[in-house]
C-alpha cells in the first residue's frame, strides 16, 4: 500500500475496478481509504 499512497500524491484521479465475481475485497477498501486520505477523486464500477 506504499507504494499506492506515493502514487497517489501525483495523480489527477483513479479507477477503481471491481471484480463482480470476487467482489469487494480487503485490498479494495483500503484504495478506497487511501484515495479519500489523499483527497483523489475517484470512480469505482
Amino acid at each position: 500500500i506504499a507504494e499506492v499512497e506515493r502514487s497517489l500524491r501525483v495523480l489527477d484521479g483513479a479507477v477503481l475496478v471491481i471484480s463482480a465475481v470476487e467482489g469487494v475485497q480487503a485490498q479494495t477498501v483500503v484504495l478506497m481509504r487511501a484515495c479519500s486520505a489523499w483527497l483523489c477523486p475517484r470512480s469505482s464500477s
